[in-house]
């Protein structure tokens, strides 16, 4: 199912050198794969905006989004996975 998701979408963060070098050896576009290390520019990030939607705040208020952000399964006690 994985693969799958991986050769469907459009791009592919991921957090570290390593989960990218995976993904090229199992031959996904490259790309498709940015790499986005953990941290952040406190100099751009240290502002206190009101933002009431944030997703009309960046133009994506009329796009279907999926997030997924960590590790999903079996060991997670995860038992179906809605489609």
């Amino acid at each position: 199912m994985e693969l799958y998701f991986y050769k469907k979408v459009n791009r592919i963060t991921v957090v570290t050198k390593g989960i990218q070098d995976d993904l090229l050896h199992r031959k996904i576009p490259e790309k498709k794969i940015y790499l986005i290390t953990n941290g952040v520019n406190t100099e751009v990030f240290n502002k206190i905006t009101d933002i009431q939607n944030p997703y009309k705040f960046l133009g994506l208020d009329d796009k279907f989004i999926i997030v997924y952000a960590g590790v999903i399964g079996i060991p997670h006690g995860v038992t179906y996975i809605p489609k």
